[in-house]
């Protein structure tokens, strides 16, 4: 009976935890990485074959990155369908899960205790859960290759794994492996765990240079050709041609802000692995010595990374992963020591699957909406045969576990990256992102001041600044180099542009956005429609508005009703 309870304990919980990544991972929208690989890097050919891949990571490696494993699944998977994706990462979340319990634990043992303290940690501490986990560039870039280094690193634990694999795994009581295919399998294994991210494989790289030290009187028995393959992946990975072509002529400078940023990203781990290494210093002085490689492996590697460019959160992913292994493991020490497994078990499924099973429902019902919206809009602009397709911006996200969380939202500049990238992806002309209730207003004109604002002739507090570009595409003629933007609430139509000081300038048209609707007021509409005292004049100048401000003025325009009610469907 008590076996039984168990094993549906164990059901249970993994099923909650596989259709809950299933569904983040289906729900999580693209963002520019996913939209520009889904073609041969930076041209406009979408992946068509296996050919197609091989081309673009022929690219990548040359010109960008040396993540040719990840960057290949990547393309892979958009290629092949997001389904497959979402379908097998749930799998490799179940399976980080499972390798952490059995690093945490000696001799290969899993328990539901182990199971659900990693679940926990990685669920509530692991950094940027949605980029690292859910996102689909960020997991195959963080959690399958942190998979993969847990599953190589496990016949380095000790000497009991691989004697262990050799002997244990059998189909009709014959051995599945032999020593030189069992060799043979660690090799490739090897190369892929060293060729994977540069954190992760750093981290990987301190593990095996701890594990080298602690054997090295054994040399014999140390499985070197799993070592050397680890190091062929780690340089084929550093000395990529696209690494050095991408750093460029930057300066390597050390910059130890970078470290501690890498260490605050994971505050609450390194914290609580720290009492558990005192604890164990006291207490269980064999269990430290049995897991004290994760928790220094994972201050080594973050060293090097003095002198990376950029250091985000969720670079940090791997080594939140080898703390959690290390805190796991005392954690089961001191649950034991207080007999509170048990409750402990039950209170960590509890929360897990509230947290997991409401967000899947939020999930659930704001993607289905969000989805059906964004398909309607973009058809409904192209039936329209409006040239800029209007579509509305990700909110700012709260909440680590928001589907948007660290997802790029379209600019109202459409010569910004992801906006190219959009366009590119769904066959349009071009695409600007524009907030709820909110309306986009475009000065055509190749005169700059920031100075220059919108002011509610009905409410004069109201005033609004321009928006200014950002993230554009590099290399490309900038069209927002010749337009002035500012985003005003969509029921404001009797608007003040305010100029600050003297200024004389040609204004082409104002173009006025809208979800479902693009009205373009030409000269002889500003003209007729636009008021400025004697002292000041708006005049028609060959085919331009010529504004021509002596000192400090409104000019007021009254911008026609909108006529199109899409906004309301939603």
């Amino acid at each position: 009976m008590r076996k039984k309870l168990l094993v549906s304990w164990w059901l249970v919980v993994i099923a909650v935890i596989y259709i809950s990544i299933f569904i983040f991972s289906e729900y999580r929208p693209f963002s520019s990485d996913e939209f520009n690989y889904s073609h041969i890097t930076w041209t406009d050919h979408k992946l068509a074959g296996f050919k197609d891949i091989l081309a673009s990571m022929v690219i990548l490696y040359n010109n960008w990155t040396g993540r040719i494993p990840a960057q290949f699944l990547i393309s892979f998977f958009l290629f092949s369908g997001k389904l497959f994706f979402s379908i097998l990462n749930g799998v490799v979340y179940l399976s980080i899960l499972l390798l952490i319990s059995w690093h945490a634990q000696s001799k290969g043992k899993v328990n539901i205790i182990t199971f659900l303290l990693a679940s926990a940690l990685v669920l509530y501490q692991a950094p940027v859960f949605s980029e690292t986990v859910i996102w689909l560039s960020g997991s195959l870039n963080y959690l399958w290759p942190s998979t993969i280094l847990l599953l190589f690193i496990a016949l380095y634990k000790d000497n009991f794994t691989y004697k262990y694999i050799l002997n244990t795994f059998r189909i009709f009581d014959n051995h599945i492996f032999n020593k030189f295919t069992l060799n043979i399998l660690l090799f490739v294994l090897s190369v892929f765990a060293g060729w994977s991210q540069e954190n992760t494989s750093l981290l990987g790289a301190s593990f095996l240079f701890l594990y080298f030290l602690e054997n090295f009187k054994n040399y014999k028995n140390i499985l070197w050709y799993g070592i050397a393959g680890y190091f062929i992946g780690f340089f084929l990975l550093f000395l990529a041609p696209g690494n050095f072509q991408r750093a460029g002529s930057e300066k390597i400078h050390i910059s130890i802000s970078k470290i501690i940023d890498l260490l605050n990203y994971n505050q609450e781990l390194v914290l609580l692995a720290l009492f558990i290494f005192f604890i164990e210093i006291v207490f269980n002085r064999e269990l430290l010595k049995m897991n004290y490689k994760y928790l220094l492996a994972s201050f080594i590697s973050i060293l090097p990374m003095a002198i990376f460019p950029e250091t985000p959160a969720r670079s940090s992913f791997a080594m939140s992963i080898f703390l959690i292994i290390f805190i796991v493991s005392g954690m089961v020490f001191i649950l034991e020591k207080l007999k509170l497994k048990l409750i402990g078990s039950a209170v960590l499924t509890i929360s897990i699957s509230f947290t997991l099973i409401s967000v899947s429902a939020f999930y659930v019902q704001t993607a289905r909406k969000d989805l059906i919206q964004e398909s309607y809009l973009l058809n409904y602009n192209n039936a329209m045969g409006n040239k800029d397709v209007i579509v509305y911006q990700y909110q700012n996200p709260k909440g680590k576990y928001n589907r948007y969380y660290g997802a790029e939202p379209l600019s109202p500049f459409n010569d910004s990256v992801i906006n190219n990238y959009f366009s590119r992806y769904y066959g349009i002309s071009s695409v600007r992102g524009i907030s709820k209730g909110q309306k986009l207003i475009v000065l055509h004109t190749s005169y700059k001041n920031p100075n220059i604002q919108i002011r509610d002739r009905e409410q004069p507090n109201m005033v609004f600044n321009q928006i200014q570009p950002y993230n554009t595409m590099p290399g490309i003629p900038h069209t927002s180099d010749q337009e002035i933007l500012f985003q005003i609430p969509e029921n404001i139509n009797n608007i003040q542009l305010v100029f600050p000081n003297e200024l004389e300038f040609a204004l082409n048209d104002i173009t006025v956005y809208s979800i479902g609707e693009t009205q373009i007021l030409d000269k002889d509409f500003i003209k007729e429609n636009s008021r400025l005292d004697s002292k000041n004049s708006v005049k028609v100048i060959n085919n331009f508005i010529n504004i021509k401000i002596t000192k400090a003025a409104n000019l007021d325009i009254d911008l026609p009703e909108l006529q199109n009610n899409i906004v309301k469907k939603y």
